[in-house]
């Protein structure tokens, strides 16, 4: 058996002498070298999986969130504007505030109460109430909120 190759080899550097390994990394397999880079390459792809993991899931909460929310206008309110042209306003949310810059009439077609502001973020006492399937003519508003049939009276309960 031959044991020369396996002593360490000694070579003169610099004055110092200095020992180098037997097994210099340059006989490293190339698996050996991967080692680390594929680890980088793993960790990435987990990172980016990661990433998209949260992303997802935020949308889908996003989606399932909004669409499985009971509480919705069904139906559609048309708002007519002082220059004749209407907008339809579909199957909204209640309790949240939607600019509508200047409507004067309203054909409530939907299961819930419409009220009106003169501003546009909705604060104070609504001016006009349209109750579902109903319709009135009034002065230019700017701020809607839908509200539940069962709500509607006591119009306590904050928007946002």
């Amino acid at each position: 058996m031959n044991f020369i190759n396996h002593i360490p080899k000694c070579t003169r550097k610099r004055g110092f002498f200095s020992v180098k390994a037997p097994f210099p990394e340059s006989r490293l397999s190339q698996r050996q070298r991967g080692a680390t880079a594929g680890g980088r390459r793993s960790m990435f792809l987990l990172k980016r999986l990661a990433q998209l993991g949260v992303t997802a899931s935020a949308a889908t909460a996003l989606i399932v969130g909004l669409s499985a929310n009971s509480e919705a206008a069904n139906g559609t309110l048309t708002l007519t504007y002082p220059r004749g042209h209407t907008i339809d306003v579909t199957n909204r949310a209640n309790f949240i505030c939607f600019g509508i810059q200047g409507a004067v009439k309203a054909d409530n077609r939907t299961d819930a109460y419409a009220f009106f502001y003169a501003d546009g973020v909705c604060s104070g006492s609504a001016t006009v109430v349209v109750p579902p399937n109903g319709s009135s003519s009034f002065a230019p508003q700017n701020g809607l909120v839908f509200r539940p049939v069962a709500d509607a009276p006591g119009q306590d309960r904050p928007h946002t």
